[in-house]
């Protein structure tokens, strides 16, 4: 997996709210989650908050930029911290950085990683009694020991 590939498992097992601006032309309407680009990442706690104190109506006929600053004011007024896209991104690609090199460092024979180690020589040996391909260790570790490990410190919210 790549680290892009790890970076966006990371950011799909965060438990933030993805908020988008989505215009028509005619109307403005705030969406959350959905298909759209978000425009901000907040926990759902806080989102509700946010979108509980702007007057949604009144910001139809605005364009997206305005209805962008109602909801940073809205934030800031309610002491609500948010994410931008390219914000998350980065903390995100910092968090899968440390979490790759954590396992590095823990992995080798006798490291931290001996179970996975010892469980990918089993499946190797099995693989080869079957006349079967394996996959690479490389493969093994990405499936069985990075990506659930990014998935899960992700899940327990570690940013903001």
């Amino acid at each position: 997996m790549s680290r892009a590939s790890l970076v966006e498992a990371y950011i799909s097992a965060l438990p933030f709210a993805a908020v988008a601006i989505v215009s028509d032309g005619l109307r403005c309407r705030i969406e959350i989650g959905g298909t759209s680009a978000p425009a901000f990442y907040f926990k759902p706690s806080h989102l509700e908050l946010v979108l509980a104190s702007i007057d949604q109506e009144s910001l139809a006929g605005k364009p997206p930029a305005a209805v962008a600053s109602a909801i940073e004011q809205a934030a800031a007024m309610l002491e609500a911290p948010f994410q931008t896209p390219g914000e998350l991104r980065k903390a995100a690609g910092q968090q899968v950085d440390k979490i790759t090199a954590r396992i590095k460092v823990e992995g080798g024979p006798s490291g931290a990683l001996k179970k996975f180690n010892t469980g990918y020589r089993a499946y190797r040996l099995a693989q080869i009694e079957k006349h079967e391909p394996a996959i690479s260790y490389a493969v093994f570790l990405e499936e069985f020991v990075v990506t659930p490990a990014v998935r899960h410190v992700a899940a327990k919210g570690r940013m903001i």
